[in-house]
């Protein structure tokens, strides 16, 4: 059976549906995106008809209309035709699931050790990527335990708070290390988390020296984590141990030697990967 990709609406013909005409001004044009990002938002929470749409976001109702049909257009959203509610489309779907698609050999190598790591430490375990100045939680494995610490797939917080973002500002090379954290908006989410820039710096030198990190309630009240690198692969990635604080600290030498076990049989299964695709023959 073939699967044919969908034929999808560019991005500036949804523009200009959005706008209705070419030529206004950039500030509308981006207040209209946000608005129809809003509204993809209030589906997601279950607020998906379009009268209680156009309430929730304080939106005219004939605005909101357009907005949804634009969107419906370009498969962001669908509406059932019998309830006439609104959910997310087939486009949204294909966006959401990108980062699986494009990840496929990494997270195929790190899954068996990830099951393996959460049935030893009986925490959650998650795989975390940079995506700009947050970190993302490509793959969690969430502690099967009554009282754990899990936030699900697509997860993305501050980059500078936490064990895992730290291990991978560790992993960048320092002059863009340097340009990114002097983007970085510091705000204390937690109260152990790191919101002076030399003092990070001085973190991150020792977690590349170590080469690991933990957290205690740098991003969550009462949350611990363990983080080593996972290197060999084409971008930065790191890999960790979640769970209640009281549980992580007393284990930190048991959980950062499997962890690194697992970090290690990762690398080497990404490396057999790469050597087994095959080669182009040259031409003579």
């Amino acid at each position: 059976m073939t699967f044919v990709q969908p034929q999808y609406i560019p991005l500036y013909e949804i523009a200009i549906s959005f706008f209705g005409i070419q030529g206004m001004s950039e500030q509308k044009n981006v207040n209209t995106i946000i608005k129809a990002a809003d509204i993809l938002k209030c589906i997601t929470k279950g607020i998906n008809q379009s009268s209680n749409i156009a309430g929730n976001l304080e939106l005219s109702r004939s605005t909101t209309h357009r907005l949804l049909k634009t969107l419906q257009s370009a498969e962001f959203v669908v509406q059932d035709p019998i309830t006439l509610r609104y959910s997310l489309g087939p486009f949204a779907h294909y966006l959401a699931d990108y980062s699986t698609r494009y990840h496929h050999n990494l997270m195929s190598c790190a899954l068996p050790e990830m099951e393996r790591l959460r049935s030893i430490t009986g925490e959650t375990i998650v795989l975390v990527i940079r995506v700009g100045l947050r970190r993302m939680y490509l793959e969690e494995l969430p502690s099967f335990q009554p009282l754990k610490y899990a936030a699900g797939k697509g997860y993305s917080p501050p980059i500078y708070a936490g064990a895992t973002g730290k291990v991978l500002l560790s992993q960048m090379p320092s002059p863009e290390l340097l340009r990114l954290i002097d983007a970085i908006s510091f705000e204390k989410v937690a109260p152990n988390t790191i919101t002076d820039r030399s003092t990070l710096l001085n973190e991150i030198e020792n977690i590349r020296r170590k080469g690991y990190a933990v957290s205690c309630s740098e991003l969550v009240v009462g949350a611990g984590s363990v983080a080593v690198p996972i290197k060999k692969y084409s971008q930065s990635v790191a890999m960790c141990v979640l769970g209640p604080e009281n549980r992580i600290v007393n284990r930190v030498d048991e959980i950062l030697t499997e962890l690194r076990a697992s970090a290690s049989a990762i690398e080497k299964a990404l490396g057999n990967e790469k050597s087994d695709k095959p080669k182009l023959k040259q031409i003579s």
